[in-house]
């Protein structure tokens, strides 16, 4: 009986994962442009390093949240992704930056200058382009 139900759980999570597929947070394949990289690595990256890892990158992950892994950022946290590629200027990581709920207002010690939403809101519609980790962190 072991043996069977041994070969068994294996065979419903397999079962599972090709009926449903897997989510796109799991995927290692991204393809971005080297211009959207640059953008990333020079403009989004420093404000998630600035303002946000200290409370969502190794170390700390508020709201079980991490923003410093690709894989991590499209899984989301505890009240599920911040990004809503149907909608983007509705996802949680706008409306959390721009302070439009009182009960999530990122970060938390003050709001980030406009010119810094508006970077951040940009690259959100342009789909949070965010290239492949290479096991690096911020």
């Amino acid at each position: 009986m072991k043996m069977q139900l041994s070969l068994v759980i294996p065979a419903c999570v397999f079962l599972c994962v090709s009926l449903l597929g897997l989510p796109n947070a799991w995927a290692d394949e991204v393809s971005i442009s080297a211009e959207q990289e640059k953008h990333f690595e020079s403009v989004i990256r420093p404000i998630f390093a600035a303002h946000c890892i200290e409370c969502h990158g190794p170390d700390e992950q508020e709201g079980e949240f991490r923003l410093d892994r690709r894989d991590a950022f499209l899984l989301g946290g505890g009240s599920g992704p911040v990004i809503n590629t149907d909608s983007p200027l509705a996802s949680r990581l706008i409306r959390s930056i721009e302070y439009m709920d009182s009960s999530l207002q990122m970060p938390p010690d003050g709001k980030l200058p406009d010119a810094t939403i508006d970077l951040l809101r940009q690259w959100v519609q342009a789909g949070a382009p965010w290239p492949a980790d290479q096991m690096k962190t911020i």
